[in-house]
């Protein structure tokens, strides 16, 4: 059900889901945890608007590519567009070059926009990693003009 409402544009929330199908919302909260835990994505509000405590699915993405999956079999696994988990990826990559280059949680939230716990989420799957990661390494090998310069905040505005 929550898949087939995100590919028509909408989002349910677990309360949504309960009133559907006449279960509580507490029921609704462990049989989502229990798919969850199994590795099955199930899109709720909650979990696409990033609210909420538990693992993101833009984390559970970079996840699986960090593991070697390749774009299509993500697409399969969790039910997101190429062209999102591109961008998640995209997004990693440059949390990863802005940390590699010192810069704190708060000054890479400021320059890239995305959310201080998605930034530690991704942080610590970099650290999980570990450097012999060979997506890792291969981030970190190649240059990218984006974060060649050392990048400066001051007073929220990023500086180059």
């Amino acid at each position: 059900m929550t898949r087939e409402a995100r590919e028509q544009g909408a989002l349910l929330t677990q309360e949504d889901l309960a009133r559907l199908l006449c279960a509580s919302r507490s029921t609704v909260k462990r049989d989502i945890a229990q798919l969850r835990g199994a590795g099955i994505d199930v899109p709720t509000r909650g979990q696409i608007k990033d609210i909420g405590k538990g693992i993101s699915h833009k984390a559970q993405i970079i996840q699986d590519w960090l593991a070697g999956y390749t774009f299509s079999q993500i697409k399969q696994r969790r039910w997101h567009s190429i062209h999102s988990i591109e961008r998640y990826c995209l997004d990693f990559q440059r949390v990863i070059r802005l940390h590699e280059q010192d810069l704190k949680t708060a000054d890479i939230r400021v320059s890239t926009g995305l959310s201080e716990r998605l930034i530690k989420e991704y942080l610590a799957l970099y650290e999980d990693a570990g450097p012999e990661n060979v997506h890792v390494l291969r981030l970190l090998a190649e240059p990218n003009p984006e974060t060649e310069t050392s990048a400066k905040v001051k007073r929220g505005a990023l500086l180059r």
